[in-house]
C-alpha cells in the first residue's frame, strides 16, 4: 500500500514539474517565436475586381481605438493597411476577437473604400468556432434577425452603427457569432473614428 501511494505522490511531483517547465519555457519562447502581422495577412484575402492596384502598405495603428481583446468587446484592430488602385484609395482592417470558453481567436479582414466610406468586403480569416460550425443556416434557424456579411455592405456613417437591429441567436457555434457580430462593430468604430476621422471629411 505503500508502494502504491509513493508511485502515485511521483507521477504527481513528476507532473507537476513538467507542467513546470513547460510553463517557464512557454513564457521565455512566446514573445521569441511571435510573428506580428504584414500587409500579406491583408493583401492575401483582397480579391476585388481593380484596375492598377498598387501596393498594400501598414499604416499606423491608434491604439487609442484599436482596443484589446482582452477590453469587454473582445475586438481589437491588429493592423490597418492601405492601397491605391487608380483613384481609388483602399483600408484594410485585420480585426482579432478573443478566445472565450471552447472559442478560439477569431481572425477577420474587412476592406473599406476611401472615397465613399463604403465597407465593400469582409471575411473570416480564422473561424474559432465552438461547439460547432459557424453557418448562416445554423444561424438563421435560431434567428431571423441574422445578417450576412454581405448585409453590412454599407457607408460607413457611425462609429455605432452595427451595434443594434440584431441579435446574437443561441446556436452551436454562438461564440463564434458573437465574435462576428464584435468584430464587424470595432471595424466601424475603428474605421469613423480614425480613417473618417470622426465622420470629419
Amino acid at each position: 500500500m505503500a508502494n502504491k501511494k509513493e508511485s502515485t505522490l511521483r507521477c504527481v511531483l513528476v507532473l507537476s514539474v513538467i507542467a513546470v517547465v513547460c510553463g517557464v519555457l512557454l513564457a521565455v519562447l512566446n514573445p521569441l517565436l511571435y510573428v506580428a502581422p504584414s500587409a500579406e495577412d491583408i493583401s492575401n484575402y483582397f480579391d476585388l475586381p481593380v484596375e492598377n492596384p498598387g501596393e498594400w502598405k501598414v499604416v499606423d495603428l491608434n491604439s487609442e481605438h484599436a482596443g484589446k481583446t482582452t477590453d469587454k468587446s473582445g475586438a481589437a484592430v491588429s493592423l490597418v493597411a492601405q492601397m491605391q488602385a487608380g483613384e481609388e484609395t483602399y483600408y484594410g482592417l485585420l480585426i482579432t476577437t478573443k478566445a472565450s470558453g471552447n472559442l478560439s481567436e477569431c481572425k477577420f479582414v474587412m476592406f473599406f473604400t476611401k472615397s465613399d466610406n463604403k465597407l465593400v468586403d469582409a471575411k473570416m480569416t480564422v473561424d474559432g468556432s465552438s461547439g460547432g460550425k459557424y453557418t448562416y443556416e445554423s444561424a438563421a434557424a435560431a434567428s431571423e434577425n441574422v445578417k450576412k456579411f454581405e448585409e453590412y455592405y454599407v457607408v460607413i456613417n457611425s462609429a455605432t452603427q452595427f451595434d443594434t437591429d440584431y441579435s446574437i441567436p443561441k446556436v452551436g457555434a454562438t461564440l463564434t457569432l458573437t465574435a462576428v457580430d464584435n468584430a464587424f462593430k470595432k471595424a466601424a468604430y475603428y474605421y469613423y473614428n480614425v480613417i473618417m476621422g470622426g465622420g470629419a471629411q
